[in-house]
């Protein structure tokens, strides 16, 4: 049981950088369509389109179930291991 506690916590790291890097990848595309700097589907930078609002909102929202999920994980797990 604790060795597959401490895995799982181990394996929640990626999962919430993972995260991160989804949120962190899609926020400017989002921040560039809400001024109206560029329009969905503008190129923005070399090889990437502007989302749209939704397209946007979803990736985001994924992004954040990923941190979210790998958080609990880490915190059940370091609860269990450290009583």
């Amino acid at each position: 049981m604790r060795a597959t506690l401490k895995e799982a916590s181990i394996l929640a790291i990626p999962v919430l950088i993972l995260g991160a890097l989804i949120v962190g990848a899609t926020v400017p595309g989002l921040y560039m369509v809400v001024i109206g700097g560029a329009h969905p589907g503008d190129a923005i930078y070399l090889d990437e389109l502007a989302p749209s609002k939704s397209e946007a909102a979803r990736q985001i929202a994924i992004g954040i179930v990923l941190i979210v999920a790998a958080m609990l994980t880490r915190a059940y797990a370091r609860r269990k291991l450290h009583p």
